[in-house]
This record gives C-alpha cells, structure tokens and sequence, in this order.
C-alpha cells in the first residue's frame, strides 16, 4: 500500500467520518426541532374545544429569547375523554415569529385550522412547523 492511500485511509477517512456525525448531531439539536420537544412549553393563552367534546385545542405563546427574540406560537391538542389519553400537550402547531391575530377554529372533529393550516389530529404529516415550511412569507 502506497503512502498516499495510508494517509486517506488512517487520517482522512476518520476525519470526514466525524464531520459528518457532527453535522447531523448539530443539525438535530438546533436546526431541526421536532414538534414533541416544545410539549410543556409556553404560557396558555386561550382553549378551544373540538365539536364533539372530545379533544381540546390550546394556544401557547412561547417567550424563549427575552428581548432578543420575537414570541413564538405552540398549539397542542388534548384528549378529554379518553382514558388513555390518546393526546397530552401534543404540539400540532409551531409558528415563529408569532402572528398579531391568531385565528384557531375547529373545521370538524379531527380537524382544526390555524392561521390557514389545516391539520387533521391524526396525521402527523399535516401538522405545522415553521422551520419545515418551504413557503416562508
């Protein structure tokens, strides 16, 4: 084996195997932020309870970055009659910076829309996270 080859071998392909890790350990800490980690978070500031009784909307304002940062907007659904608590401060709803008037309103019983999304409850791929919208306007 040549010098060259034991150099990309030994040194190189380590080093690019960390950057790598490293880029996704970052990416998944502070770009990519999951709705479930902002469950519990926030000060509630209105509920909404779906047709049926069944669920509840709630309306957070998130207050992270003190006079750095604009507030930002949580909306997580409750169950209320289900023993088993399908749902528990599940964050559906995730805006930055937060809006002046905030519309929520149930459209049925598994469907809410917030400032124009349409979630469906139980369709993960339905719910809003600003960082994930491509239509930033």
């Amino acid at each position: 084996m040549n010098t060259i080859k034991k150099i990309s071998l030994f040194v190189i392909l380590p080093i690019f195997i960390v950057i790598i890790f490293l880029f996704f350990i970052l990416d998944s800490l502070f770009f990519n932020i999951s709705l479930d980690r902002l469950n519990g978070t926030g000060e509630k500031q209105e509920e909404y309870t779906s047709p049926n009784g069944k669920y509840k909307a709630e309306f957070f304002i998130i207050n992270k970055g003190g006079a750095t940062a604009d507030f930002q907007e949580r909306v997580s659904i409750t169950s209320l009659k289900d023993n088993k608590k399908e749902f528990k401060d599940k964050t559906i709803y995730w805006l930055y910076p937060s809006k002046e008037n905030t519309t929520i309103q149930w459209k049925d019983d598994n469907t809410i829309i917030i400032n124009d999304k349409i979630i469906n409850i139980h369709n993960k791929k339905s719910y809003y996270n600003w960082k994930k919208d491509n239509d930033l306007s």
